[in-house]
């Protein structure tokens, strides 16, 4: 991985962008990063978890050494590779919203989806009417750059919890489009050499650039589910020769009451149909609201008592509420939680009060078969504490797939602080309580690792098919099972 220290090289022969190239001085440079490190030290609750305190301060000095006047598009991917460095899946850059909207509503961008497999690219959605790319293309360079340096530079903007750095590649699917534009800046026009699927031949192409409106027009008929209710894009569930399926896609989007009456009536069929195995598909589920995943976790044979070894508030107040989005309401937010949800210790931490212990009741439906839980590298925050409960608690379940996004150990999240750094409009979201999980595995500093590692092959990627679904179907039908 490129590190943030060598940026100085990245730019070489990048064409010029009408957006984020306008000149920042070394002096405002430093200002903001010296704004943004105290901010960091003192509201983030777990800044030094995966990055030792000498090692960050070290990264923190390369970064004030910086001499010479920069773009505010460089700026902007030195912050981003410097906050990479924490290894915080939650704690991410943004350049603003205002200069956001203004790329959106004006910019055009790479217009095609990607798959990587294996660490190489490959053509998924194409956007562009009249240009005949196959599905299933191997991209080898854009725009002059091979493909593996160009990847090089972009991953270190997907953060995730700790050292996982293969599923950098599943959050980079569906935002190549974007930080290709951030860092290479916006262009008309794309220059593309790619190996044909069928006859192997290297080819070369170029290609318009699309549209933020023409993009989201292609992905709304590709990806239309029918889905006439928000519930129903959250839990959905299927029995398929005797075998259940239940996909829970996010922990958010509806209330805690909804949520649990689908779990229960999922739960419900379930019984009723003497399912004889469950498939709980939670790929590509990015979290959402705490409790969703113990719910989930309640209507499965467990054995968690305590979840958490610790939940702690970082600094129970901010010294920097003026450069904080809607500083009032944080300062509101941090009185309440300071006052209700958090004591004191006595080694003067601030440890979170009992929660959520009403996600835990005893279900109505209960299932007691094996249960087969598909994970992948999008998989982050809340549902990888489900995945991590059921790696380590779950009495019959068995994990499949890839390592997941979110930490095995612990996330960060929970409520967060806006910094917006006054001198280059750049917006840095940090989180505010550390979840330490009670996990059997505390060397591990990565996802939650699955028990039988499934990636996705490129010919069924070509083919359209599931490769998680298929062997874990595959696996029930021989009747293959794991003990304890």
């Amino acid at each position: 991985m490129t590190s943030f220290l060598c940026l100085s090289t990245l730019f070489c022969g990048a064409q010029e962008s009408t957006w984020l190239s306008d000149l920042i001085s070394i002096k405002d440079f430093r200002a903001d990063f010296e704004l943004l490190t105290k901010v960091l030290e003192e509201s983030h609750p777990g800044i030094n978890f995966y990055t030792p305190e000498d090692e960050l301060y070290f990264m923190e000095q390369k970064m004030r050494n910086a001499e010479r006047v920069i773009t505010k598009q460089e700026a902007f991917a030195r912050y981003a590779y410097f906050i990479n460095e924490i290894k915080d899946g939650h704690t991410y850059i943004s350049p603003g919203r205002a200069l956001e909207e203004q790329v959106i509503r004006d910019g055009l961008f790479f217009p095609f989806t990607l798959r990587f497999i294996k660490e190489s690219a490959y053509v998924d959605l194409n956007f562009v009417e009249g240009i005949d790319i196959p599905k299933g293309s191997e991209i080898l360079a854009i725009d002059g750059m091979p493909i593996e340096q160009c990847l090089e530079q972009l991953l270190p903007y997907i953060t995730n919890d700790g050292f996982n750095n293969k599923a950098k590649y599943a959050g980079l699917e569906g935002q190549f489009w974007w930080f290709y534009a951030l860092h290479f800046g916006l262009r008309e026009k794309h220059h593309m050499a790619y190996l044909h699927p069928v006859s192997h031949k290297r080819m070369a192409v170029s290609v318009p650039a699309v549209s933020y409106l023409e993009r989201q027009h292609v992905l709304s008929l590709v990806y239309d589910y029918g889905l006439s209710a928000e519930e129903h894009a959250v839990v959905s569930y299927d029995i398929d020769e005797n075998v259940g399926y239940l996909r829970v896609s996010k922990f958010h989007g509806i209330s805690r009451y909804k949520y649990g009456r689908l779990l229960s009536e999922a739960f419900g069929t379930f019984q009723d149909a003497h399912v004889d195995a469950l498939i709980i598909d939670v790929r590509q589920n990015g979290g959402g609201k705490e409790g969703f995943e113990n719910m989930l976790m309640a209507h499965l044979d467990h054995d968690v008592k305590v979840k958490y070894d610790e939940v702690r508030l970082g600094a129970p107040r901010s010294s920097h509420y003026s450069n904080l989005d809607q500083s009032v309401f944080r300062r509101f937010e941090d009185h309440i939680y300071r006052l209700v949800e958090f004591r004191k210790s006595d080694d003067g931490k601030w440890e979170r009060r009992k929660r959520f212990e009403r996600t835990w009741r005893e279900p109505r439906y209960k299932y007691h078969g094996m249960a087969y839980v598909l994970i992948d590298g999008e998989v982050f925050s809340g549902a990888s504490e489900f995945a991590a409960m059921a790696n380590d608690y779950g009495r019959r379940c068995i994990l499949i797939g890839e390592e997941t996004a979110g930490g095995y150990q612990c996330n960060n999240s929970g409520y967060f602080y806006k910094l917006k750094l006054p001198k280059t409009g750049f917006e840095v979201e940090i989180p505010r309580i550390h979840f330490d999980l009670n996990v059997c595995d505390q060397l591990n500093e990565g996802g939650v690792r699955p028990d039988i590692q499934v990636t996705s092959s490129y010919s069924d990627f070509v083919s359209g098919i599931d490769t998680q679904m298929r062997f874990t179907m595959n696996l029930i039908k021989q009747g293959i099972v794991m003990e304890e």
